[in-house]
């Protein structure tokens, strides 16, 4: 018995295609959802610890960062609100 090879066919490169777009969307999606919802918890986050770890010991040098890094977080945030990339 002879195997035939198969040559490809005009609906293979589409479906290829076709596949490749929403695979494309999909993560530009997750990625844009996992930002907007990172950032904001990190910052809560990186806010609560500074707080709690003040409470207990008074300011220091990593209270402060903490506090600094989630004020850039929220100004970030802040500032992009209603772009679209232009």
């Amino acid at each position: 018995m002879t195997r035939r090879q198969q040559t490809p066919s005009a609906s293979s490169s589409t479906d290829s295609l076709g596949d490749a777009v929403p695979a494309l969307l999909a993560s530009s999606i997750r990625r844009w959802v996992l930002l907007s919802v990172a950032v904001p918890v990190g910052a809560a986050v990186a806010r609560k610890v500074a707080r709690s770890i003040e409470a207990r010991r008074g300011p220091s040098a990593v209270t402060k960062g903490l506090t600094k890094a989630a004020d850039a977080a929220q100004r970030s945030k802040r500032k992009n609100r209603g772009r679209t990339g232009r």
